[in-house]
């Protein structure tokens, strides 16, 4: 069954759903950079949870690698996903404040040069996202008042017999930070080739033609990426 859910694309080795198998998040950060060392990234992130102030950070942190993802100097992103708006408030005071913060940028920071920003809120998840380990991006330009409508006509394209989405997928609105993109679809796998074989042959199929000819119009794809989780730090 599809909800609409507020939710975040997480790696398979935890579970970031509840019991009755909905998201709990409402809001998530994304942080992307420019990395040159990523173990010295995680080394920073491991030692921040690991500090009294981490142990109080109101997020699940992932750590994506960006790895293909057309003219972007982005190479690695952070997400860090809140179960409410108000956790974001917290986590960024405690931020303010606390030195293992200070520390892990001055950590990061010679390795890992920010690129953007931005803040979204799920509209649509599907599927057992924590089970994938492989990520597909469509970053969209929607028309003003025309979310609800592509929302609709994506939805038609999943439910369709032809359909190759035999795993995880969602559509994230942008609230904050992009001027390039207003919202974007993540479809998920379990490896690189089975979502890429999967999505060759969407690509080909008589319902994805159906559905481009609708949405022509509707939105703009100004970017397709790849990337897969490396890591996760779970809020204690």
């Amino acid at each position: 069954m599809k909800k609409i859910l507020l939710i975040l694309m997480v790696t398979s080795s935890i579970n970031l759903l509840s019991d009755d198998g909905t998201g709990r998040h409402e809001m998530h950060a994304f942080y992307q950079f420019a990395v040159t060392n990523p173990p010295q990234v995680v080394e920073a992130m491991d030692e921040f949870y690991a500090s009294d102030c981490g142990k109080k950070y109101p997020a699940d942190v992932v750590l994506f690698d960006d790895a293909f993802n057309g003219s972007s100097p982005s190479t690695h992103f952070f997400i860090n996903s809140y179960e409410s708006m108000e956790d974001y408030e917290v986590g960024q005071a405690l931020v303010a404040t606390c030195p293992a913060a200070a520390a892990f940028f001055s950590k990061i920071l010679p390795v890992a040069t920010p690129v953007s920003e931005f803040v979204t809120f799920q509209a649509l998840e599907v599927g057992d996202w924590t089970k994938d380990r492989a990520f597909m991006r469509f970053d969209l330009k929607v028309e003003s008042g025309k979310a609800g409508d592509y929302l609709e006509e994506f939805i038609e394209l999943a439910n369709s017999n032809e359909n190759e989405l035999t795993s995880s997928y969602g559509l994230n609105a942008v609230i904050y930070g992009s001027t390039e993109f207003t919202h974007f679809i993540y479809i998920g796998g379990s490896d690189f080739a089975s979502l890429t074989k999967n999505q060759m042959a969407q690509s080909q199929s008589d319902a994805q033609a159906k559905f481009l000819k609708k949405v022509k119009g509707m939105r703009e794809v100004v970017n397709i990426s790849y990337g897969s989780p490396i890591k996760a730090w779970l809020k204690r």
